[in-house]
């Protein structure tokens, strides 16, 4: 998960301001056999306070997360 948590948070497809101060930032990781054929689409989703820019929590989905906006956005 470090490295899912890494690769969403260098290149997110996908990021939202949450409630509470917080971002929510998700990227499609693609797994491929040695072969080349995907295997699995996993989106990862990481929770990241915006006041201290520090990982709350990360955990892999097969669904797109972050999809919430805040009311001030």
């Amino acid at each position: 998960m470090d490295g899912f948590t890494m690769m969403t948070l260098t290149g997110p497809g996908n990021w939202t301001v949450e409630f509470g101060g917080k971002g929510c930032y998700t990227t499609p990781v693609y797994i491929e056999d040695s072969d080349g054929n995907l295997l699995l689409t996993v989106n990862p989703t990481v929770i990241v306070s915006m006041t201290n820019n520090r990982v709350i929590t990360s955990y892999p989905t097969t669904n797109q997360d972050c999809t919430r906006n805040a009311p001030w956005e």
